[in-house]
Order: C-alpha cells, then structure tokens, then sequence
C-alpha cells in the first residue's frame, strides 16, 4: 500500500466511518517498483489475501468473498486492474449483490 493510501484511509476512519484494507501478502503485483509502501501509522485494519492471477491474465484475491463477509463490508472501493473482476468473474458480482455490497471504482486519474 503506498504511503499517500495509508493518510487517506486514516482520514475517512477518523471520520467514524470503518476501513478495512485488503491488500496482497508479499509484494504485490500491481505496485511499481519505485512505490514506497508502508503501514507504519495506520489506524484501520489491515486484511492480508494471497493475490493469484486471474483467468482473464489479471491479479486479485483469494478467499475476498470470505474476508467481506467476515468483515460486513457494505461498501468495496476496487483500483485497476481489481475492478476487472466484476467484468469478468459474475458469480463475485452475484456474491456482492447477496451481501448488498455497493462498489466504487478508484483511479489515479492520469492512468485513466
């Protein structure tokens, strides 16, 4: 997670409002090299997943369903490329729906 994320999500949970981050165990792929990634600080939970690649050539997480319904999460803000599963994968679409889970999709906007 780099360190700009971990301000961010201090912010909205100083707010009152629950975070719970889901993040790669290890390196993930989706992190540049030159990213500096830190936790230090952080004042939300923390939810590790082994990240896999998808069938569609894309990384996400396994056992996500199980971590969101462990959590009572009720809303999923999903970055590139983990956002492609609601595309390609429908039976997460279908499990989201069946927990009432709202998604947002976050970018940083010149990748867009």
């Amino acid at each position: 997670m780099p360190h700009y994320i971990v301000k961010l999500l201090n912010t909205i949970q100083e707010m009152g409002i629950e975070v719970i981050a889901i993040v790669p165990k290890g390196k993930g792929k989706t992190i540049g090299s030159g990213v500096h990634q830190t936790f230090d600080g952080a004042k939300f939970q923390v939810v590790f997943l082994e990240e896999y690649n998808a069938f569609y050539g894309k990384p996400f997480f396994k056992g996500i369903f199980k971590a969101l319904q462990q959590h009572q999460v009720n809303a999923l803000v999903l970055g590139w490329p983990y956002f492609l599963a609601l595309l390609f994968n429908p039976l997460f679409r279908g499990q989201l729906k069946h927990i009432n889970c709202k998604v947002f999709a976050r970018e940083i906007p010149f990748t867009v």
